[in-house]
């Protein structure tokens, strides 16, 4: 039984990335927060005008509200993670002018928001951001680890299977 070591090089070579590749990723994951390192810091913001924006990209579609203010030559957003539908009726009530007391993240190159308030009134709270992006990251915690242990064991197991039956697996 002749051995293919081309297919077997190519094999081990794209499990090992995605092992690499999964492994780093959480890893980064890990290490960053979405979160402000100190309590939220809120300001006033003159309000201009919104726009839901839908980002379609294979099966997937994503969501972010772009609020644009006097104060601000960039639009405040609210991401994908955070977004929910319900806050385009508080949006809509808002009129040119208003002033919304907002908590934005200004360590990044888009100005997140963290909280929108209209009168006292949220419209995103802080716990509405934490909780949405807690649940995201709880979901990266189990499927980036499920990802890269799945790659390692089909390393293992391909390597295995070409040692016994001299071609890699599937094919």
């Amino acid at each position: 039984m002749r051995k293919n070591h081309t297919s077997f090089i190519i094999f081990c070579i794209a499990t090992t990335f995605c092992f690499l590749f999964f492994g780093i990723v959480f890893f980064f994951f890990a290490m960053s927060s979405p979160f402000p390192e100190t309590s939220p810091v809120y300001e006033n913001c003159t309000f201009l005008s919104y726009e839901h924006v839908r980002r379609v990209g294979g099966k997937t579609t994503n969501h972010y509200y772009y609020i644009y203010t006097e104060e601000y030559d960039k639009p405040l957003v609210i991401d994908n993670i955070a977004f929910r539908s319900a806050y385009a009726e508080a949006l809509d009530s808002l009129r040119k002018g208003d002033v919304l007391t907002v908590s934005i993240d200004h360590d990044r190159e888009r100005l997140d928001l963290f909280a929108i308030a209209y009168n006292e009134t949220p419209i995103m709270t802080y716990e509405d951001y934490e909780e949405a992006h807690t649940d995201n990251r709880t979901l990266g915690y189990i499927i980036l680890p499920i990802l890269s242990g799945g790659s390692l064991f089909f390393l293992i197991t391909g390597s295995i299977f070409y040692k016994k039956k001299g071609r890699i697996p599937f094919t």
